[in-house]
């Protein structure tokens, strides 16, 4: 059993932390939130996750977890760092790492030497090997070891995670925190701190290049009046291929694909070198939001002017409750600009700071003397929804499906207009 301790209690820490504790380690996760630590010592959790406030009940009971808030001298001992700060991007599309530069004073200046800092949080290429170049001297080892939680479902992919990977600059380091995952059966690979960075940043820049594939292929069968759905299977039935992450929507976003991209792009660009397929997958996901506005549009009449549009969904996808860089968000944002009236609803969002944008508490609620229901977001409720009870409550029926989600049967024959992303 190891003494961990877990930097930054977010989606990625706690999700570590408690699943690190169910694993057996003594585990103390640390933040500057008072707030949220006060819930988490309360069995509660902040953010919508599954199973994730269940297991925090259970470990905080049975004492497996502790919480405390900031790094003081009470805790100087030998122990492993995770760091999982926020490293987001900022305005001049530069990674910010002023929350991770401000976790990695705060253990060295109270761990000790025989420590591992394991960065955990997405960083530069090139930060974790920079880092231990200034740590070995203090007796502080560094790795890396990147994160591959799916919002949604993070807890699952912990306890059956597709890969562990650990990288690090000696086998005794890389195998030190590999054993913190024995007992977890999945593929492990030990490598290089620098190649442990780009392997994080790779899957998810291929991934978001994936998935704007897609996207672009729903504007290919649109034009062609091709079978979107078979043709997905049949492209998914090529096993080079595969399934996985062929689902049009309104473009990708949340809190990892967008800035991973971005900081792709810059680590790249400072070795004179742009790699044109992530680059362009970046292009193409604006210009589909893009599409999306102007097919939404045109079903208004041309004009989003004096127009209210119910929009189902602000996720950037579902069980999640997470809406940063949400695709919802951006073309939200652009229909409001246009001067349409915009009411939302999301099972898993309640209020949201948006200019212009109302957030209702039902789907009713939201629909009521819409123009138009553009559905965003693919929860299971929405799947539900009987068409024939939204007559009376809607202005106009007409809805634009971006998710391919309702039955598209059911809705023709009860609304004038039903639009499906990916269908002429």
């Amino acid at each position: 059993m190891a003494k961990i301790v877990v930097v930054g209690l977010g989606y990625v820490g706690l999700t570590t932390a408690l699943g690190l504790a169910n694993l057996g380690h003594s585990v103390l996760g640390v933040d500057t939130d008072t707030e949220k630590l006060a819930l988490l010592s309360r069995g509660q959790v902040p953010f919508y996750e599954e199973g994730v406030e269940n297991l925090l009940k259970e470990l905080v009971a049975s004492n497996r977890v502790s919480f405390v808030q900031g790094l003081g001298s009470d805790i100087q001992e030998q122990a492993v760092y995770f760091l999982c700060v926020p490293t987001p991007i900022d305005a001049k599309l530069q990674t910010d790492m002023t929350y991770f530069d401000a976790a990695v004073s705060s253990v060295v200046n109270n761990a000790c030497p025989g420590s591992i800092l394991v960065v955990k949080s997405t960083v530069p290429i090139g930060t974790a090997l920079a880092l231990r170049s200034k740590l070995v001297e203090r007796g502080i080892e560094v790795a890396n070891n990147p994160e591959f939680l799916r919002e949604g479902t993070a807890l699952r992919d912990f306890e059956s995670p597709s890969r562990i990977v650990v990288g690090a600059r000696n086998s005794d380091t890389s195998a030190a925190v590999m054993s913190l995952y024995s007992t977890l059966k999945a593929p492990k690979l030990e490598t290089t701190l620098n190649s442990a960075e780009t392997i994080k940043y790779a899957s998810n820049a291929y991934l978001a290049l994936r998935v704007s594939f897609v996207n672009e292929l729903a504007t290919a069968a649109e034009l062609v009046d091709a079978d979107l759905e078979k043709v997905l299977d049949g492209v998914g039935l090529d096993e080079r291929i595969g399934n996985l992450f062929l689902s049009p929507g309104p473009g990708w976003g949340g809190s990892c694909f967008p800035k991973d991209t971005q900081e792709y792009l810059t680590s790249l660009s400072r070795f004179g070198f742009i790699p044109e397929t992530v680059n362009g997958a970046v292009e193409s996901n604006l210009l589909h939001q893009n599409r999306i506005v102007d097919r939404a549009r045109e079903l208004v009449g041309g004009s989003f002017r004096n127009k209210k549009v119910a929009v189902w969904g602000l996720a950037f996808k579902a069980n999640t409750d997470d809406t940063r860089d949400s695709p919802s968000l951006a073309i939200v944002g652009k229909i409001i600009s246009e001067g349409a009236t915009v009411c939302a609803y999301d099972p898993m969002v309640s209020e949201l700071a948006v200019d212009g944008l109302k957030v209702a508490n039902s789907l009713h609620e939201a629909s009521e003397g819409a123009n138009l229901i553009m559905v965003m977001t693919e929860w299971e409720e929405f799947k539900a929804v009987r068409p024939e009870g939204l007559i009376g409550v809607v202005a106009d029926t007409k809805v634009f499906d971006t998710r391919r989600v309702i039955n598209k049967e059911t809705w023709r024959t009860h609304f004038s207009s039903v639009a499906i992303l990916g269908e002429s």
